[in-house]
């Protein structure tokens, strides 16, 4: 044991050695220059120490000078390919002339090693923008951070309704043989295995640092940033264009997140998924964003990479910690996220959780209502029927519980938010290979529930539908949600409406029209059959006596009455739930259905064979 005077020894020196270690650490850092990340974002810059632009990233009419400047005795060296400037770099002495240099002739896209097939990126199109780094050394090695800037020369109209992402990286983080992450690279060709391919890699050890630029879709300059890059997907991997996925990382910049609210619904994000792909991805989960599942919000771009057009993709949000904490206000450090039903973030205690509820649900009668009771303590069982009758009406044949499958839930409880009570919920995903023809009939008269050709039969087959349709609970609120989407989300007027507002990204618009037109024709009957169900599909006609005083919640949807009345159509085998909502200052006086006067502010209404005319009458307070 040490005597109290070698203690005082320790108390008095460590000081003084600390300070040491602290110059010593401050001189390297200064000395530094950045090899592997670009550090520095253009409003994070010291105006002291940095080289400083003439002109902002943007778009310009025409060609222009550009003058950097940097501190007393610092030389600027730049580059315009997107590599890290250094003493090597060309040594800036006069005006940069910023031009359109916009040609068929790419370094980086006209490459074939992107992918086995040798594809090129984006053939022959010729959009380039102007790139510049620069960076301020002086005599004694010490560098200023690296500035990156985008221009864009003479794009008038450039791109109309998309948003503009420059990615700016040294070539050699996507392009090197060795470490370049977005090439088949040394392995597979040592292999001859894509599986090798550097694409195919993953984790922190496949992100490299990345510079974004960010413009509106009015292209005006939004945000810049220092992030991380990785390829985002799985078998798109193999394609020469590529999904992408990017961070904001603090040993980037010291952002944490993204510094602008990139969606519509003004969350910041920790990361964003680039993703190539169809609009329907984008479009079809937009029709059921406010149901009781997870959706993507989505805003269409155009990406350059090192100054390079590489093609029309989708910003989407990504399912992760943030997103949850964003979207629900659950604690992102005490959620578990689960992808294809493997751990994706969180507690293996809670996968573990979710095996033994499908080994249980796999064992037990869930006709049982205390079985079913016991898996719906678990379960979002609402969750769980919209994502999968959105699955079954758009015909998706690509997700299983496997597949395309995301789940996540709280693993904390909280009193106060309904989503923090420990129960699974589902999250839409990937659902590019939807509204698809099987077996030689028309794409919209798919019967999704038995075609032996669509995935929804091989997810009837797994554990949880399965087992769900056992219960006579789940199979009634099947039915009526599947009904309340059928006349609300994908009714034909809200999808042809939605159309309308997004026609220039739609592939196929005329297919996307008739499948919503003549849908509910045919997968009405398959429901029934799938069902068991014997009644008739009757007309339900909401209206109240005046639209500035209340609304009708009916079942799980709240329909438009302002133009006066809503009329959806239902089985008569199940009863349809009105729950009146007045406004502030209002209150129900009175139900008239089918000339019943009723009063209760909800009431189950059993349907005739005629259908239902419904109408809520609301009065002031007082």
């Amino acid at each position: 044991m040490k005597s109290f005077d070698q203690i005082k020894k320790y108390i008095f020196v460590l000081p003084a050695f600390l300070l040491l270690v602290g110059i010593l650490m401050g001189i390297q850092y200064l000395n530094a220059t950045p090899a592997l990340s670009d550090e520095s974002s253009q409003t994070e810059y010291v105006d002291d120490y940095c080289v400083t632009f003439s002109a902002p990233s943007g778009f310009y009419d025409d060609d222009f000078s550009l003058t950097l400047s940097a501190p007393d005795g610092f030389s600027i060296y730049y580059t315009l390919d997107g590599s890290l400037p250094d003493e090597t770099s060309e040594h800036y002495t006069a005006p940069l002339a910023v031009t359109n240099v916009s040609s068929p002739e790419k370094k980086y896209a006209n490459q074939t090693i992107f992918s086995v097939d040798g594809n090129n990126v984006s053939g022959d199109v010729p959009d380039q923008a102007y790139i510049v780094r620069a960076v301020g050394i002086n005599d004694a090695g010490v560098s200023t951070d690296v500035v990156t800037e985008t221009y864009f020369v003479g794009y008038d109209g450039f791109y109309d309704g998309y948003s503009v992402v420059s990615l700016i990286t040294d070539p050699s983080n996507l392009f090197d043989s060795k470490t370049g992450i977005y090439v088949l690279g040394d392995s597979y060709y040592e292999s001859g295995n894509e599986l090798d391919a550097n694409f195919m890699q993953t984790g922190s050890d496949w992100e490299r640092p990345v510079h974004i630029d960010y413009f509106n879709m009015d292209k005006t300059y939004a945000f810049s940033q220092e992030g991380g890059i990785r390829i985002n997907g799985n078998s798109s991997r193999g394609d020469s264009r590529k999904s992408l996925r990017l961070y904001a990382r603090k040993k980037y910049d010291g952002n944490s997140l993204f510094t602008y609210p990139i969606f519509s619904n003004n969350i910041y994000p920790n990361s964003v998924i680039l993703r190539r792909g169809t609009f329907i991805n984008q479009f079809l989960p937009s029709l059921v964003a406010d149901r009781n599942m997870g959706t993507q919000d989505y805003v269409p771009c155009v990406v350059f990479i090192d100054g390079e057009y590489w093609g029309i993709y989708y910003m989407i949000e990504r399912y992760d910690t943030d997103y949850l904490a964003g979207h629900y206000q659950v604690d992102d450090d005490n959620v578990t996220i689960l992808k294809d039903g493997e751990l994706f973030s969180g507690s293996a205690y809670s996968l573990e959780d979710y095996r033994q509820l499908l080994a249980y649900m796999d064992a037990n009668d869930l006709s049982i209502s205390e079985n079913y009771d016991t898996v719906c303590s678990q379960l979002d069982i609402q969750s769980y029927i919209d994502y999968y009758a959105t699955q079954i009406y758009i015909n998706n044949f690509d997700f299983s519980e496997s597949k395309n499958q995301v789940m996540w839930r709280s693993d904390s409880t909280d009193a106060a938010n309904p989503y923090a009570d420990g129960k699974w919920r589902f999250s839409l995903m990937d659902v590019d290979l939807s509204l698809t023809s099987f077996g030689g009939v028309e794409n919209y008269a798919t019967n999704s529930f038995s075609d032996t050709e669509s995935a929804v039969v091989i997810q009837t087959e797994e554990t949880m539908f399965k087992s769900l349709l056992a219960n006579a609970s789940f199979r009634q609120q099947f039915v009526t949600t599947f009904l309340d989407l059928e006349n609300q989300n994908f009714s034909y007027a809200t999808v042809r409406a939605a159309m309308d507002t997004c026609l220039g990204y739609i592939d196929d618009p005329d297919m996307m029209d008739a499948y919503f037109a003549n849908r509910p024709a045919y997968i009405n009957d398959s429901l029934a059959e799938t069902f068991s169900l014997t009644g008739t599909l009757v007309p339900v006609t909401l209206s109240v006596n005046d639209a500035s005083m209340g609304e009708i919640l009916l079942n799980t949807i709240t329909p438009d009455l302002s133009s006066g009345s809503w009329s959806g159509n239902y089985y008569t085998d199940y009863p349809v739930t009105v729950t009146a909502e007045p406004m502030d200052g209002y209150r129900l006086k009175e139900w008239l259905i089918n000339g019943e006067h009723i009063t209760d502010p909800s009431t189950s209404v059993t349907l005739p064979e005629s259908g239902a005319d419904i109408q809520a009458v609301f009065e002031p307070l007082s």
